[in-house]
């Protein structure tokens, strides 16, 4: 049985008996990985700390036929804070269960991987965790070639910054006065164009240092969650909860 080692981080896992789970973990070298992890519970047992939400590993698994097998890990770290504060938690659910609902497994892109590590590295210690996330959300529409548009408008090509006064999820992008009629839409002022682009330029790591003013942060968070909803054929559960947090700006 042939074996391999990888970076990865734990996006999910599932119990399906008292000492065995079924986990997502996204890697580096080999994207999603979907593997067993036997033996977990048991005193004693290494592989327990690895089917942790969040936790990054340095594992060694075994193929299988339907499943591979976790056969041994070293924690490298445990972002444990991420799972101490309500916030941070679900900021961080959002990512991972973003990540797990629009990859597939064999599938490599290194750069998801180190923009995942950061955006958890980040949030431990975010004062505001919702703007890492939606940097996070911003870097990763761009990473896999879904972004909106957001410095012409999507319908004529319209790019005098002025006449650019809506966004059009169904379209994916901003939409000039003469355009904004032709769509369902909803307005946004400058502001929010120019914070998205703040956004995607900084990165989770730049992210938090922002300082929004309430309506900005409305008409951000409204944004990306109709972009993603529209163009991103999966649910996403814990988008709620940004939602919620949006709610209280």
């Amino acid at each position: 049985m042939a074996t391999y080692t990888a970076e990865v981080i734990t996006l999910r896992a599932t119990r399906i008996r008292d000492t065995e789970a079924v986990c997502r973990f996204y890697s580096a070298e080999r994207g999603k990985i979907e593997a067993s992890a036997r033996g977990i519970g048991r005193p004693g047992s290494k592989l327990t700390p690895a089917t942790e939400l969040f936790v990054l590993s340095r594992a060694m698994f075994a193929e299988g036929r339907n499943l591979d097998h976790l056969t041994q890990c070293e924690v490298r770290e445990a972002f444990y804070a991420l799972r101490t504060d309500v916030r941070r938690m679900g900021c961080a659910a959002f990512v991972v269960e973003l990540i797990d609902k629009t990859t597939e497994p064999g599938d490599p892109h290194p750069a998801i991987f180190e923009l995942l590590k950061t955006a958890l590295s980040v949030l431990r210690d975010a004062a505001s965790p919702h703007l890492v996330t939606w940097a996070f959300q911003a870097r990763y529409l761009s990473e896999i070639g879904i972004e909106p548009q957001m410095d012409a408008c999507v319908s004529c090509g319209e790019t005098d910054e002025a006449q650019l006064v809506a966004f059009s999820p169904g379209l994916g992008g901003v939409l000039c006065r003469a355009c904004a009629g032709e769509d369902d839409h909803r307005a946004i002022c400058p502001g929010t164009r120019q914070t998205y682009a703040a956004l995607l330029r900084l990165g989770p790591e730049g992210a938090d240092r922002l300082g929004l003013e309430p309506r900005v942060a409305r008409e951000l968070a409204w944004l990306l969650n109709e972009h993603r909803q529209f163009h991103v054929d999966a649910e996403i559960r814990s988008a709620k909860f940004l939602g919620q947090l949006a709610g209280r700006l």
